[in-house]
């Protein structure tokens, strides 16, 4: 398949609102982007309702979604909740209760200088202190790990999270 055509149906299934193009947040204008499912009910369809239509339709749907999708499920529900919670942050946002106006959020990801190792942060706001007479505003930002899980998030995820925030300049929000 040629670019071209590879790129027409990429448009379209994003003017359709399947699937949609995601760049690390602060670097908009680079090529590290990704194209990920956005309606999660296209996700849930083929992931688990199409690989199984036969067996629905042959009356054994109960028995292959506890054999196939219910041992999924909380697999799947990764990236939803991280969409919930993106959400959330951008309601946050729009009510004024983030400590600073941002002005962009999503999600980041890039290299660490420092280990030299790929860091992902499911959630982060870039935006300025606001200026005062003395001072220049100064680079903020908010960094969010999002894990779904039916346990209490341990104080370690906390402690990477500041680890990551090592690649992000500027003052941080955890």
């Amino acid at each position: 398949m040629s670019t071209a055509t590879l790129n027409n149906y990429l448009k379209t299934l994003i003017d359709l609102q399947i699937i949609e193009k995601v760049q690390p947040v602060g670097d908009e204008n680079t090529k590290r982007s990704i194209y990920r499912i956005k309606d999660s009910m296209y996700a849930f369809w083929f992931a688990y309702v199409e690989p199984y239509i036969s067996a629905i339709e042959n009356f054994s749907g109960a028995s292959a979604y506890e054999t196939y999708v219910k041992p999924m499920l909380p697999q799947f529900m990764v990236p939803v909740f991280e969409r919930m919670a993106y959400e959330y942050v951008g309601y946050r946002i729009q009510r004024g209760t983030i400590p600073f106006i941002p002005d962009s959020y999503g999600i980041w990801w890039g290299a660490d200088n420092t280990t030299k190792q790929q860091v992902e942060i499911d959630i982060l706001a870039l935006g300025e202190s606001k200026p005062s007479p003395n001072t220049s505003p100064q680079p903020l930002a908010l960094l969010g790990e999002c894990k779904w899980r039916n346990e209490p998030v341990k104080p370690v995820i906390l402690e990477k999270l500041i680890e990551k925030g090592r690649c992000i300049h500027g003052a941080a929000y955890y």
